[in-house]
Parts: structure tokens; C-alpha cells; sequence
């Protein structure tokens, strides 16, 4: 019995992410994004004073280079912007990054 529920748990969470997922990923391509940015625009428009990638790998559980590869996608096209180009510089969102926020949230 209660291998059964652990089963039924477990494969309703799992199906809920993959949902959440494809969620995140299809309302991202509308502007040119993937769905791993969703979360990154997030919680950087929750934090207007701005977050390093150490404190968003944390927030969004993803590994630092998930995290870092997704970054320089949205700093090249300009949804977000950097004091330095350091691991530990504050990330703060453009104009173009804070319109996309606003969707999402």
C-alpha cells in the first residue's frame, strides 16, 4: 500500500513538471526565449535591486552552469544587464527584460 501511493506520488509529480515545462517553454518562444529563461526574469523582476548568479542558481535550483549559459543569452539580447562581467556582479533587468517579467508574472 504504501509503495503504491510513493509510486502514485512520485509519477504525479514528475508529470506535473514536464507540464510546467512545456508550459514555461511554449509562452517563452514569443519572445524568442527558452522556457529555462522563464524563471531567471522571474525572480530577477522580484529582485529589483538585483541578484548575482550564485543567489539565482540557488533560487532557481539549477546548477551554476545552466545558469551561466542561459545568462549570456539574456545579456546578449539585451533582456538583462551586468555591472561587471564577474560570477559575482548584481543582474538587473532592461526595460526589454522587465516587459517580458511583467508577462510572465
Amino acid at each position: 500500500m504504501k509503495q503504491e501511493r510513493f509510486q502514485a506520488f512520485v509519477t504525479g509529480i514528475s508529470v506535473c513538471y514536464k507540464y510546467i515545462q512545456k508550459i514555461k517553454s511554449l509562452e517563452m518562444t514569443e519572445f524568442g526565449l527558452k522556457g529555462a529563461h522563464a524563471m531567471f526574469l522571474f525572480f530577477l523582476h522580484s529582485h529589483p535591486e538585483g541578484l548575482t548568479a550564485a543567489q539565482l542558481s540557488q533560487l532557481c535550483a539549477e546548477d551554476k552552469a545552466a545558469v551561466s549559459r542561459s545568462l549570456a543569452s539574456l545579456l546578449e539580447e539585451g533582456y538583462i544587464v551586468s555591472d561587471e562581467k564577474k560570477y559575482r556582479s548584481r543582474i538587473r533587468l532592461t526595460q526589454r527584460g522587465e516587459e517580458v517579467a511583467r508577462r510572465i508574472d
